[in-house]
């Protein structure tokens, strides 16, 4: 929970520019991106 109150104010930022908000340390990041790569791997998994 508290990784999601520090992403919070980056949340507005365009996709291109999400990776340099100063206010999101690089390993709350690496953890979303992580867990953004299995939602969409499972999501091309054929039905």
């Amino acid at each position: 929970m508290e990784g999601i109150r520090q992403m919070a104010p980056c949340l507005d930022m365009k996709a291109a520019d999400f990776p340099a908000c100063p206010d999101c340390p690089a390993e709350i990041l690496a953890m979303y991106e992580k867990r953004l790569a299995a939602v969409e791997a499972k999501a091309a998994e054929p039905a």
